[in-house]
């Protein structure tokens, strides 16, 4: 086996996630659950290798004042780690107080995972650093997991080689010429203005401090509504994309805010291993670019005048470098700058916006999550979530399996009330079900 380094160089996309600590709760968790129960001492295993075959997450972050790295833990503090914890009690409360619970990226290990047995299934709930990874980094990462633990069936000394690729967004940059580059930068410009013009954003109601614990709310769309909502999609050449945006657009004009004249604006993440061979990266990382969608004040009257809207503004970015001009941008004017200047600027960039209203929701595209193989435990079901939020900001996704849909968030209840947060989730809903009802072959 390949020699683990003792450090590994930070990037930029890791500093961006550790500086918006501000913002969201960087932490990403995905859900899985299983008709056959999984072989516990055998995944506790499996978790521990893991840490070796992907180096940064048996790291702590080491902050300087210049440049940090990630500094990787001693081997007995690893092996001694309790990645896997099995719930007691109410299992529904277990996981809730596993998605409020936070990882330290200042002492790591990076990943941790809880067990909630049934009668009839278990879940397996799995808690990620964002600042290792993005969503399709996790879930890659989740492939390898599975591969693992099959091997240690098969053979109990297996231990996997080390991924020693870079984790740089260079290998998506350096497959561009110079031109090309500029010509991105450029496109980022364009981007920025995008995503502060006009300047009043249609905010979610929310109070601007929280002490309390984070929590998560779900709707889930069943493969019989999915397929009825993508049918009716694809007789628009409308994407999944295309259509949850245009429906989380509409919702929010439904439900979020008194200032009706203020600008929709929705920011969102593009998988950039899009521009990669084989859509894969060297090791795990991040490698999320960004957009925006501002379709104004007005969306129009009914889903399918937004849902032109949204299909116009989305297909004008992906004829250009969908997803990459903003992050070059960003590079370009920050990745140079000491750590200590980087991770002052950036939270106060954020609560300008805030203060001037210019700061609008997310939603992100987490995309299908592969039916990772785990031997004679059968994966039946999987939902991902996004980071939490860190009020005023308000942030939630969309993941896909086995042709289901699960939108999710995840909030401060004194500072976002629940009841406004399922509205919204219910309010996707019925936009989503209503268009494929009016969309429905005759």
């Amino acid at each position: 086996m390949s020699e683990i380094p003792s450090r590994i160089p930070v990037r930029f996309s890791d500093l961006i996630n550790v500086s918006m600590q501000t913002v969201f709760v960087p932490e990403i968790h995905l859900i899985f659950t299983f008709r056959q129960p999984l072989d516990r001492e055998r995944m506790q295993r499996a978790l521990r290798l893991l840490l070796d075959a992907e180096p940064v997450l048996g790291c702590r972050f080491v902050s300087h004042w210049r440049s940090p790295w990630w500094e990787r833990l001693p081997e007995e503090t690893l092996d001694q780690a309790r990645l896997l914890a099995v719930a007691e009690g109410d299992p529904d409360q277990a996981l809730e107080d596993f998605l409020a619970s936070r990882i330290p990226v200042e002492e790591g290990p990076q990943i941790t995972c809880l067990l909630l047995g049934g009668a009839r299934e278990e879940r397996l709930a799995v808690k990620i650093q964002h600042a290792t990874c993005d969503a399709g980094g996790f879930k890659a990462l989740m492939e390898k997991l599975a591969e693992i633990y099959r091997a240690l069936e098969v053979n109990p000394g297996y231990r996997p080689e080390p991924a020693t690729g870079t984790r740089s967004m260079r290998q998506v940059y350096r497959r561009f010429s110079l031109l090309t580059l500029l010509a991105i930068f450029l496109r980022g410009l364009r981007e920025v203005w995008r995503g502060i013009r006009p300047f009043r954003s249609l905010q979610v109601p929310s109070a601007k401090t929280s002490t309390s614990p984070l929590r998560f709310r779900f709707q889930r769309f069943s493969p019989e509504e999915a397929g009825r909502i993508m049918r009716a999609g694809g007789r628009c050449g409308a994407t999944a994309n295309d259509l949850f945006v245009t429906a989380v657009i509409r919702a929010l004009k439904k439900t979020a805010g008194r200032e009706k004249n203020h600008a929709l604006r929705l920011a969102g993440t593009v998988d950039l291993r899009r521009y990669l061979p084989g859509r894969r990266a060297d090791s795990l990382c991040q490698v999320s670019g960004l957009y925006t969608v501002c379709p104004g004040a007005d969306p129009g009257p009914d889903f399918a005048s937004t849902l032109a809207l949204i299909q116009a503004e989305i297909r004008e970015q992906k004829e250009r470098f969908f997803g990459l001009g903003l992050m070059l941008f960003l590079y370009v004017h920050f990745g140079l700058w000491p750590w200590f200047l980087y991770k002052r600027f950036v939270p106060a960039f954020w609560k300008l916006g805030y203060r001037d209203g210019n700061i609008g929701p997310g939603f992100t595209n987490l995309g299908p999550i592969p039916a990772a193989d785990f031997g004679t435990s059968r994966l039946t079901t999987a939902e991902m979530t996004t980071p939490g939020c860190v009020p005023p900001f308000f942030f939630a996704g969309v993941s896909g399996f086995n042709g289901s849909f699960c939108v999710s968030s995840g909030f401060r209840p004194d500072a976002v009330s629940p009841e406004w947060v399922e509205g919204f989730l219910a309010a996707i809903h019925s936009e989503l079900m209503q268009f494929a009802e009016e969309n429905a072959k005759d």
